[in-house]
């Protein structure tokens, strides 16, 4: 019964000291600051590349995408068309890191977005899930 309690305790601490390394560290602008238009493979399960024209003008698109992202910039500009942004899990605050290219067409403004996990494997689809929200939030604007 002993080394059952010493087995929680040990598994306890070591959970909140994985928690706390999460929420604390650091982010390297260098590694996470990718041009979407640049990612010609996605080949992770924790990463996921997704692209959308809109009809809108460029400066419209900055302002929905803006909104719609949400989390704290970690590099770039919004204005400037490109821009790398980190957003939270809500439980336990895993880092995640969502870079977006907005570029004028001929046809509109295309919004490319490339979100992945800094931490695991496998993100469950997390990636992916967000990217299509984000897409659904902009179009639900219009």
């Amino acid at each position: 019964m002993k080394w059952l309690v010493l087995l929680l305790a040990f598994g306890a601490v070591a959970a909140i000291v994985g928690v706390i390394y999460v929420r604390t560290a650091g982010h390297d602008p260098e590694r996470w600051h990718v041009d979407p238009a640049k990612v010609v493979d996605v080949q992770e399960r924790n990463e996921f590349l997704g692209s959308q024209v809109f009809s809108e003008p460029p400066e419209v698109i900055t302002v929905r995408l803006t909104g719609a992202l949400g989390g704290d910039v970690l590099v770039g500009d919004f204005s400037d068309g490109f821009v790398t942004v980190v957003v939270r899990t809500a439980l336990v605050g895993y880092p995640d890191y969502i870079s977006a290219r907005i570029d004028g067409t001929s046809e509109g403004t295309m919004v490319r977005l490339y979100s992945r996990s800094r931490f695991g494997h496998s993100d469950l689809g997390a990636n992916k899930t967000r990217v299509i929200k984000v897409f659904n939030d902009m179009q639900a604007k219009f």
